[in-house]
């Protein structure tokens, strides 16, 4: 195959008849009179290299493939880091609103430890590392109290 080389990911192929009676593409000195060139196969394209890339050289053109580029992730910014935190902490204030509420399977003491830990976790954005370094207060180690009725 003979191509002309628009820029490193596109190429132009020969035509096969250029209007006239012979085989253009098949005539190697009218292609490389009109500026085409052959195009050598180096690497064809894999799961793991999925661009095909070009480039000229010694009077012909490389076929190679790349692997793709990796998206770079940016780093969240304050307010996302803020609002993730914030999240996080709602989250683990809902899990634990059951041990609030009047028939909850709790001790008065079980009771006091759940609400001192929910007040830790309202307190989380004033800690003074907010958000990017937060100390996570420890869940009470609670199990069911033993209620006789």
């Amino acid at each position: 195959m003979y191509a002309k080389l628009i820029n490193e990911n596109q190429i132009e192929r020969a035509p096969k008849n250029k209007g006239s009676w012979v085989n253009f593409d098949k005539n190697a000195e009218l292609l490389t009179a009109d500026g085409y060139l052959p195009v050598i196969v180096i690497e064809e394209a894999t799961t793991e290299k999925p661009i095909i890339k070009y480039r000229q050289l010694s009077g012909q053109i490389e076929q190679y493939a790349e692997a793709a580029p990796v998206p770079a992730v940016p780093e969240p910014t304050a307010e996302q880091q803020e609002m993730q935190i914030r999240s996080q902490r709602n989250s683990l204030l809902s899990l634990s609103d059951w041990t609030q509420l009047a028939d909850a399977p709790l001790t008065a003491e079980q009771k006091q430890e759940w609400a001192e830990y929910r007040q830790a976790l309202r307190d989380v954005p004033e800690q003074a590392g907010f958000p990017e370094n937060v100390v996570w207060p420890s869940t009470p180690e609670t199990e069911a109290a033993d209620v006789s009725v």
